[in-house]
């Protein structure tokens, strides 16, 4: 039998805003553990996901903007 090896994306945003951020935590927070839809943005092709982290890094870089980096891994 062979399986087939999972993906994990490594998202990394260098600018994003509060408004963004706050969504991009609320989502994390509310759904960590569940699995979600994450499509490509190179490809299209949508996968079931789950965070891969427990908690999120932000690195604040100006009044209003953050820069992060969001694992995802195939479920």
């Amino acid at each position: 039998k062979s399986t087939v090896r999972k993906k994990e994306f490594t998202l990394e945003w260098e600018a994003i805003s509060d408004a963004n951020k706050t969504s991009l935590e609320n989502h994390h927070n509310s759904d960590y553990g569940n699995s979600f839809s994450y499509t490509h943005f190179q490809t299209s092709t949508a996968y079931d996901v789950v965070y891969g982290e427990d908690e999120l890094t932000f690195t604040y870089l100006a009044p209003g903007w953050w820069k992060v980096k969001v694992i995802l891994l195939e479920v």
